[in-house]
Formats: structure tokens, C-alpha cells, sequence
């Protein structure tokens, strides 16, 4: 099969589409590139809505998405997409952001549109204001309960800065 796209709007006027355009390397447009466009406009603006609510201010968000197409049971189906942000912070902490970013990716309408799996990618710039007393987290440790690495790990990944307390050694933040 093949056609040609017309939006309404006009930026989209009769653009070829094929079989050969979704499913093999021939140069044009698919359904699923338009999803991957539309799921990146509309948490991006989900999103801006979501910082200007928290009253928090980034000077630059870049929001690309992949839609992953496969056969489920002799089926083609979007198992999954991708949505991969880049966000210069601007002295905004990075917990809260991760927080609004989390809230677009679930109320976005175009994600809520979806029984496919979507999947945030962050990676933070910037500098975030404060010391490591300041930080966005802070985790508390002891012998008696071991802590998981894992955690640590993952707020080092999303670019989380914490502090972490030994109460074996420091009790000062408990009387806090």
C-alpha cells in the first residue's frame, strides 16, 4: 500500500507514505515517525505547563522520541517509546525537575493516548545551587540496615545529587 498525508493545517500536504517507507529503508514519512513527533511536541509542552505550575525555570528543553514497532503474536504493534529529554537546568534542582518531567510523561495527552509502554531518558545540565548540605536527596545509612548501591546508582544516573548520612557516626540530622 501506498498514499499521500494532507493535514489540516497545510504543513503536511500530500506527502507520500508506503509500506516501503515504514518497513524498509525508502525515503519518506511513516505513521509511526508522526506518533514519534507528536509524542515529543506533546510532552514538551506537558511539561512547560508542569515547570510553570512548580514555578520552576530551565533555559532549554530538547525532547526527541523513538517508537519501537515489532510483531506481537503475527501482529505489528508499538510495544514501546522512547522519549529521550535534554534539559539545561539553570540553578534548577534537579529532584523537582524529575518530579515535573514524571507528572508530563503521565498526564501528557498524547502518552495517555497509548497502551504502549513509554520510557523517560533524562540528561540534566547545569549547575545546581547549594552545597552537598543543599543536596536534592539525602540518604540515610547504617550497619544495622544495609542500604542498596542500586539507589545510589540510580540518583547518580538522572543526575540526583545526595548527601548520605552514616548514623553509625553522625546522629546530628536525626534530632532535625
Amino acid at each position: 500500500g501506498n498514499g499521500k498525508l494532507t493535514s489540516e493545517s497545510g504543513i503536511l500536504n500530500n506527502v507520500a507514505f508506503s509500506y516501503a517507507t515504514c518497513f524498509e529503508s525508502q525515503l519518506g514519512i511513516n505513521p509511526e515517525e508522526l506518533l514519534a513527533c507528536a509524542s515529543a511536541a506533546s510532552f514538551s509542552m506537558a511539561l512547560s505547563n508542569e515547570l510553570e505550575i512548580s514555578q520552576l525555570s530551565t533555559t532549554r528543553l530538547e525532547t526527541k522520541a523513538s517508537v519501537r514497532i515489532e510483531v506481537d503474536d503475527g501482529i505489528w504493534a508499538i510495544q514501546e517509546i522512547d522519549l529521550f529529554l535534554k534539559a539545561h537546568l539553570g540553578g534548577t534542582a534537579a529532584l523537582p525537575f524529575l518530579i515535573a518531567a514524571s507528572r508530563a510523561k503521565a498526564n501528557c495527552p498524547v502518552s495517555r493516548l497509548f497502551s504502549a509502554k513509554i520510557n523517560l531518558h533524562t540528561e540534566l545540565e547545569g549547575q545546581y545551587p547549594g552545597s552537598d548540605l543543599d543536596a536534592d536527596v539525602v540518604i540515610y545509612t547504617s550497619s544495622y540496615r544495609q542500604v542498596n548501591g542500586d539507589a545510589k546508582a540510580l540518583l547518580e544516573s538522572k543526575g540526583i545529587r545526595y548527601r548520605e548520612v552514616d548514623l553509625d557516626v553522625d546522629t546530628t540530622d536525626i534530632a532535625q
